[in-house]
């Protein structure tokens, strides 16, 4: 019997691999496998050629934007026309518009294939989407393989037939037991487990070195779809489809600038630091330093972002931002602020501040009121009588924060006037503090 390739060719309205409407397609599963909604990382490819034809593949993410498949599945030969176009879909059923474990589309750059495949070998194609997908790659193999793993299981995914010419849209798995390991190609595939048309260019997954990796990529398989199958050993291309991925898949980092405050500005504490950053593909996490220290994060869930800043020293300052793209690739953009303190009323505080005898507190500092520690910001609430007040030890009152004093027990209290304990000239009783840190601990500095 002679090998025949596995594309299939899809409808129209399946081509269009986010359809509003189903399209008739009987369910079923993969030649003795089943639907799965596992490996995202294993997407259908829509081809569309510049004649109005077209198919189906499916392929590997085995990059951030690069998709491996099958030569055949973009040689314009076998297409019948040039690729004009080429999606890239991550889900798990193209055959409904309200597919539940859609993921992304992403249209593709560019591809290319291996101009020598045959079915002897070498059939294997690479795709570079036009940004980074949103799921995880999936590593490839690069160890060759030998005999030993003839009758392993070879775990198949795929978009292809349940059987022979019907079926395509759904994503499936099966494992097929190995039947021979060639030179360039692994032979699989009986009536129990196979692949079908539609599951070119799809991955056969192996355990090797403690991970499960892209083994082969599916290539041909015997008319009927019930006996023997191949898919090409992708340790043999190993070395080209790193080649494509160094010079192709490049790192674009993120741009960062610091829209508020300004350059030079005088601001106060609490002050509200806004960045804009953008990104080929996402922005995933924002960093505010201050004077080298990390002080917080800024959401990146929606822009503007901004953040109000925590407890900052008075005097200069040094703000910087560093924004990271899903990669991990940073860049950074800084100002240089010089913070003041002195206040009249909150009003002239930054968000969440009060004023206090002439300066800006945070929420939480040392002699504001508070219920627990949770409320203070270096995580002791005190307690006399029936106040309770953030507090901190103490040798002097010069030790203490303004408005406060350094009470008789050693502890930073709101100044009575009077000084030590005593509260409206009565006996105060000893100075309770809750036991429990619950929250970190975060001392306001003083120069």
């Amino acid at each position: 019997m002679t090998p025949t390739l596995r594309p299939v060719l899809l409808s129209a309205i399946l081509l269009a691999a986010c359809a509003a409407q189903e399209v008739g397609q009987e369910a079923g599963e993969i030649v003795g496998g089943q639907e799965t909604t596992a490996y995202p990382a294993v997407p259908f490819i829509n081809l569309t050629t510049s004649n109005g034809g077209g198919g189906g593949c499916s392929g590997s993410l085995v990059s951030p934007r690069v998709v491996l498949t099958a030569a055949h599945c973009l040689d314009p030969e076998e297409l019948g026309g040039t690729l004009s176009s080429v999606i890239v879909y991550f889900g798990a059923n193209v055959l409904v518009g309200n597919d539940p474990a859609f993921i992304e589309q992403i249209a593709a750059e560019d591809w290319m294939f291996n101009p020598t495949w045959s079915f002897d070998g070498g059939d294997f194609g690479l795709i570079l989407l036009s940004k980074d997908a949103s799921v995880d790659p999936i590593p490839y193999n690069t160890t060759a393989l030998t005999s030993a793993q003839v009758g392993k299981p070879l775990h198949l995914v795929g978009w292809g037939n349940s059987s022979e010419g019907t079926g395509a849209g759904k994503k499936r798995e099966v494992d097929a037991s190995i039947q021979s390991v060639g030179s360039q190609i692994i032979n699989y595939g009986s009536s129990n487990g196979n692949t079908c048309q539609g599951d070119s260019g799809g991955p056969g997954f192996l355990t090797i070195g403690g991970q499960e990796v892209v083994a082969t990529v599916t290539s041909w398989g015997i008319e009927g779809c019930t006996s023997q199958s191949g898919a090409g050993r992708v340790d043999r291309a190993a070395d080209w489809i790193a080649s494509f991925i160094t010079s192709r898949d490049l790192p674009s980092p993120p741009t960062v600038a610091v829209v508020e405050p300004a350059e030079g500005a005088v601001v106060r504490p609490g002050f509200a630091v806004q960045v804009n950053a953008t990104d080929n593909t996402r922005i995933d996490k924002i960093e505010v330093y201050i004077d080298g220290e990390l002080a917080t994060e800024i959401p990146t869930s929606s822009s503007p972002y901004v953040v109000s800043t925590p407890v900052v020293d008075e005097g200069p300052a040094a703000v910087e931002v560093r924004a990271y793209d899903n990669r991990g690739d940073m860049a950074a953009a800084s100002v240089n602020v010089t913070v003041d303190a002195s206040c009249q009323e909150a009003a002239d505080c930054g968000d969440g501040y009060d004023c206090k005898d002439g300066t800006c507190v945070p929420p939480g500092a040392t002699g504001t009121t508070c219920e627990s520690n949770e409320d203070c910001l270096n995580g002791t609430c005190g307690t006399i009588d029936d106040e309770s007040y953030c507090t901190e030890q103490c040798t002097s009152d010069d030790t203490c924060p303004s408005g406060t004093e350094c009470n008789g027990d050693g502890y930073c209290w709101p100044s009575s006037g009077g000084g030590g304990c005593n509260v409206s000239g009565t006996s105060a009783a000893p100075l309770w503090l809750l036991a429990l840190f619950l929250l970190v601990i975060r001392r306001r500095r003083r120069a």
